[in-house]
């Protein structure tokens, strides 16, 4: 581990210095396929994320009933709507995650990325296509258990995959 004094002998102040911020133990795994539980993760991440966002949805919902009640009335939401709303979320936020990056908050936070077979990012068909699957046909990620290149039922129908990727999200240009 170099010293700051180490530091400041060998770069001058006019230097720009660049940290390179990807663990050491994940450098050797950048760009490889991703397993099945660094996947399972992130998908509990995002399902987490857009739970959270419909149970404080409906916390307003009837806090809203309960304060109009005295002047319309509202009808209680059961939970089948609420239920069809989340799955719609979840395509809305998949689809747009990985058409716009290849990357949902869970991705993020387990160093992943969702990409073609060709590395490029998802066109928004292709990202629409896959979140529908991934959120009609969740089980299909388990396939990545057995499947040798740990490819999942959506990774193989879509010509997808998913690679660690601890890339920054913004770019380096300034060197």
């Amino acid at each position: 581990m170099t010293s700051f004094k180490q530091f400041r002998q060998e770069f001058s102040p006019s230097q720009t210095v660049h940290f390179n911020a990807m663990p050491s133990r994940a450098r050797n795994i950048q760009g490889l396929p991703a397993g099945f539980t660094s996947r399972f993760i992130a998908v509990l991440i995002d399902i987490a994320m857009i739970a959270l966002l419909l149970v404080g949805t409906y916390g307003l919902w009837l806090g809203l009933r309960y304060i109009l009640s005295v002047f319309y009335d509202i009808p209680p939401i059961s939970g089948l709507p609420l239920l069809l709303v989340g799955y719609f979320l979840m395509w809305a936020y998949w689809t747009w995650s990985w058409a716009s990056g290849g990357r949902s908050l869970g991705n993020v936070l387990m160093g992943l990325r969702v990409q073609t077979r060709s590395g490029g990012t998802l066109s928004i068909g292709q990202a629409a296509g896959r979140a529908l699957f991934s959120v009609v046909f969740p089980v299909g990620l388990a396939w990545s258990i057995i499947s040798r290149s740990n490819l999942s039922v959506q990774d193989i129908v879509m010509r997808t995959e998913v690679v660690f990727n601890w890339a920054p999200l913004v770019s380096n240009d300034d060197s």
